[in-house]
């Protein structure tokens, strides 16, 4: 697991309101509330965050950490429209409106989302009033503000895949908010599981759910390495899928040796996520110490290669954190 400056990439994530009385709040900002087609809607939003990018650093974010009361999600800028329309706040467990996010954080229906719902300590209306976030007009037709029964059932799920964070043919959890490629997810998705159009568990939330049977009792590190890897094959996946969507900028998920030079030169065995998701996937892991050694020879690997590159030598060691921290949560190891 090397790194690379030319793969430390920013990912996108993605997208529409409402005219009704009970929001007055978004009826006061008349002075962006002019057009009335979802096209003349993207032209106005594309010219708003061309004047934001000159005078303001977060304009570039296509999310933001929003918090209310003790709830936190972060706001996807393409999917916001108003504080009704476009389920634009995404929480661990849904996707939810900023009227709904409100109400689930205060029990509140009042249509104070603006004021409620803070971003850098502030209220969201600054983000509005300085043009980081474009309400829609009520006459706006697009798939936010007028949105199809598909439509709404889209907004559900994620737009991106959980693990590689590009979008494309997506497999939805329907236990929670998470979206996955077919091959993503560890184990694949197959067809059949498609075609039946049945609802469908993500391993996150197959995990969780049997978490509390699985490891009733506390349990030492050292005994856990000898098991045998069939007792946790639903544990392993989501680890291994944890790691994955922890490594934001995939710098871990594919083979280093095509795109670092001379790479094996200094590393004589690499290992990444892919080659990982391939063992498990073909049984060739017979311990548990064997799958969780190869996780730390991609550690192991990225401190040698980057030994002079502080930077990367830090994401690495960060990531290696969450990951024993998990560890220790999944098998009811204590500190």
């Amino acid at each position: 697991g090397g790194t690379n400056v030319g793969f430390y990439l920013l990912k996108s994530i993605f997208i529409c309101h409402e005219g009704n009385s009970e929001d007055e709040e978004e009826h006061q900002d008349s002075s962006i509330k002019t057009v009335n087609s979802s096209e003349e809607e993207e032209e106005n939003m594309d010219t708003l965050d061309e004047q934001a990018s000159a005078t303001n650093p977060d304009s570039d974010k296509v999310a933001f950490l929003v918090t209310c009361g003790a709830l936190s999600g972060q706001l996807h800028k393409k999917r916001f429209a108003s504080g009704r329309c476009g389920k634009s706040i995404r929480t661990e467990t849904r996707w939810l409106t900023p009227l709904e996010f409100v109400y689930e954080a205060l029990g509140q229906r009042d249509g104070s989302w603006m004021k409620d719902i803070e971003y850098d300590r502030k209220p969201i209306g600054h983000l509005i009033k300085n043009k980081m976030l474009y309400i829609h007009s009520d006459l706006c037709i697009c798939c936010l503000c007028k949105p199809s029964p598909k439509d709404l059932e889209n907004e559900k799920n994620d737009d991106e895949c959980y693990v590689c964070k590009s979008n494309g043919e997506l497999v939805k959890c329907d236990l929670c908010p998470r979206s996955f490629h077919q091959k993503c997810h560890v184990p694949q998705v197959k067809e059949q599981v498609i075609k039946e159009d049945k609802p469908w568990m993500c391993i996150f939330c197959s995990f969780k759910s049997i978490q509390e049977l699985l490891y009733p009792d506390e349990q030492k590190l050292e005994d856990v390495m000898t098991h045998q890897i069939s007792r946790h094959m639903v544990a392993c996946p989501y680890l291994l899928l944890f790691v994955y969507s922890a490594d934001e900028n995939q710098i871990f998920a594919t083979n280093p040796e095509e795109y670092l030079k001379a790479y094996t030169s200094i590393i004589k065995t690499p290992m990444w996520l892919g080659k990982m998701a391939e063992k498990l996937q073909e049984k060739l892991y017979k311990t548990l110490g064997e799958f969780l050694a190869d996780f730390e020879l991609i550690f192991t690997n990225c401190t040698t290669y980057n030994k002079n590159n502080a930077e990367f030598h830090a994401v690495g060691k960060h990531l290696k954190l969450l990951l024993d921290q998990e560890i220790r949560k999944v098998f009811n190891i204590p500190d």
